[in-house]
């Protein structure tokens, strides 16, 4: 029988690497190799989407691999979204980031506590629905996540400065930086964002630490 913990693993990978086709047949066999989740996406396409998320519900409910299934979502839903970026502007595109949003909405019910999922969901938000990317940032921030808290200080500050309120997105890239200090990336925004403001000073320290934690950081530089 298929391992279905392999191929999806073989589909982050495959996602990664940007070969969105190979990950679409390994997610897709992860399905397979699970009755219960291929039932549900056979039987309930077209359902309405509390129909089915009952179903998954009902699904992990009997299948030892729950969280296996959750992650099978969330891989689907982002290989949509990236396959969406590749389709020209128009109702297919649209229609597959609704589809992506829908998928990781259904992960999110079944693991209700995954600060990953929520985080993947905000971000594919932005630009698109500010209120609701919102919304997921701060319900990983209300629950303190410890794994996901920081990212989702990055993401709310990102979506600050979009909205040029710039004292709220230095608040949040700050807390970023102190919740995971070796994430260089945050630090170059954030030299980025002061530089804008005319802080000129603060962006050169913050940069000056960022290298010093990672010189090889091109965006530093």
């Amino acid at each position: 029988p298929k391992n279905g913990l392999a191929l999806f693993a073989r589909a982050v990978a495959s996602l990664a690497r940007g070969e969105v086709e190979r990950a679409v047949r390994d997610y897709d066999d992860v399905i397979d190799a699970h009755p219960a989740v291929a039932e549900t996406y056979r039987t309930r396409r077209g359902a309405p989407a509390s129909a089915e998320i009952d179903a998954l519900r009902r699904a992990v409910r009997e299948h030892p691999r729950g969280h296996e299934i959750a992650a099978t979502l969330s891989v689907q839903a982002l290989t949509l979204f990236t396959k969406s970026g590749m389709l020209p502007a128009g109702q297919q595109r649209e229609q597959a980031k609704a589809r992506a949003l829908a998928l990781l909405g259904e992960a999110i019910a079944l693991e209700p506590d995954n600060g990953l999922f929520r985080y993947e969901r905000g971000s594919l938000y932005l630009g698109d629905d500010d209120d609701a990317a919102l919304a997921d940032f701060n319900e990983i921030i209300r629950r303190k996540d410890p794994t996901w808290s920081a990212h989702a200080y990055h993401g709310r500050g990102c979506l600050h400065r979009d909205r040029n309120e710039p004292d709220l997105a230095l608040a949040d890239f700050g807390e970023a930086i102190r919740l995971d200090p070796a994430e260089s990336a945050w630090r170059a925004r954030l030299a980025r964002l002061l530089a804008r403001m005319d802080r000129a000073p603060e962006a050169l320290e913050v940069v000056t630490q960022g290298i010093a934690l990672d010189p090889a950081d091109a965006s530093l530089h």
